[in-house]
């Protein structure tokens, strides 16, 4: 019985490959997947970090390439594979990655690029994105794009701890606008969580598929809520966006100094997207956003 439970363990359905997977989500995902028994095989340019430590004591096979030399890495695909693909906006390595996966002769089982959410009105490169969307589900069937909203949850997020920081540090905390922006922040957990189900389906192939938190919350909610949960005295400040936004401007203009023109212009776009069906149907439960803030306050945040 123990060694047939070893063969099934091992067989090339278990087999994941991550490509662009040791950062703050792909490391989760890894991690997640070898706990339940799933072989991995992360290809990686990066030779030694302490994620990649903790991957490889947990049993991940690391296998270091430099992106170029995609024929070294073809042989680590196994027939019935999955592969993992956690950064879609590095255009050139992932254009590679999927030449190296047409050419190959192995059948693979599904493939899963992690995207972004950002609505057109505020991303440049929004149009050439979908673009690039397309053209993988046109080239690869197999594929699933999952486009998460803005993700908070773990330590240095950029996000939410951000925050968290400046209302700490700071007597005031501005807010461009009305501060009615509404968002719907996915912690990491639960993002993490979604794509383990998603490895486990095999009716999700090529759909682009939005993934965002339970709760659509205005900007100075979130503000207001974080400010409660850490105690900070710091004043709320509106300043109005088209002020800010032509003194943006011409601070560029005549000073020659780089502003985040763009995203004062686009401050007041709505961040929200609701989940696509396909995630409703997972029948997950994902938490609200105060009791994952609750959590990372207590284990991830300083």
């Amino acid at each position: 019985m123990i060694l047939v439970n070893l063969m099934e363990k091992t067989t090339s359905k278990n087999v994941i490959i991550g490509f662009l997977s040791t950062g703050k989500l792909g490391s989760l995902v890894m991690k997640s997947l070898l706990q339940e028994g799933y072989v991995v095989k992360i290809v990686t340019r990066n030779k030694k970090s302490e994620e990649i430590d903790s991957l490889k004591k947990l049993g991940a096979e690391i296998h270091n390439f430099d992106f170029v030399n995609y024929d070294a890495i073809k042989n680590l695909l196994t027939e019935n594979c999955s592969i993992y693909i956690g950064n879609i906006y590095l255009r050139k390595i992932n254009e590679n990655i999927i030449e190296l996966i047409k050419k190959s002769e192995k059948k693979i089982r599904q493939i899963i690029f992690i995207s972004g959410a950002n609505p057109r009105e505020i991303s440049r490169a929004h149009g050439e994105l979908e673009d690039f969307e397309k053209k993988i589900i046109q080239e690869l069937p197999i594929s699933t794009i999952l486009k998460p909203t803005m993700i908070f949850g773990l330590k240095d997020d950029k996000n939410i701890e951000r925050i968290i920081k400046f209302l700490k540090k700071s007597p005031f905390f501005p807010i461009v606008g009305n501060g009615k922006t509404y968002y719907q922040p996915i912690h990491y957990l639960d993002l993490k969580n979604i794509i383990l189900l998603v490895f486990k389906k095999n009716n999700l192939n090529g759909k682009r598929i939005k993934i965002s938190g339970r709760d659509k919350i205005e900007y100075e909610k979130i503000i207001k809520i974080i400010r409660k949960k850490i105690k900070s005295k710091s004043i709320l400040i509106k300043l109005p966006q088209k002020l800010l936004y032509f003194l943006s401007l011409f601070i560029e203009k005549i000073f020659r100094f780089k502003m985040p023109t763009e995203k004062i212009k686009n401050i007041h776009i709505d961040r929200s997207a609701d989940n696509d069906v396909e995630i409703k149907n997972l029948n997950y439960n994902i938490q609200s956003f105060e009791s994952r803030l609750d959590e990372s306050l207590n284990n991830f945040y300083d």
